[in-house]
């Protein structure tokens, strides 16, 4: 199964590792290196097992909402 994240993208939900909020991820600075190819507007990061980084300008809540996997995804600031 794939999720759709938008801008035309997609990522595979057995090899992906996590879907973040970039807002969240700005917070800390541990976290520069994975937002570095990360545009101005962009809002969601996703992560997959290869350690590669899609950039999305969606929100992550909207994501997760259409994918319909809200009951095991862990919602934290």
């Amino acid at each position: 199964m794939y999720i759709h994240i938008g801008d035309n993208k997609q990522v595979s939900v057995a090899k992906l590792v996590g879907i973040f909020n970039i807002e969240s991820l700005k917070l800390s600075v541990d976290n520069t290196n994975l937002l570095k190819n990360a545009d101005e507007d962009d809002k969601l990061l996703a992560v997959n097992i290869k350690n590669e980084i899609i950039c999305s300008k969606v929100s992550p809540y909207t994501v997760m909402k259409r994918a319909l996997i809200i009951e095991d995804a862990e919602w934290r600031k």
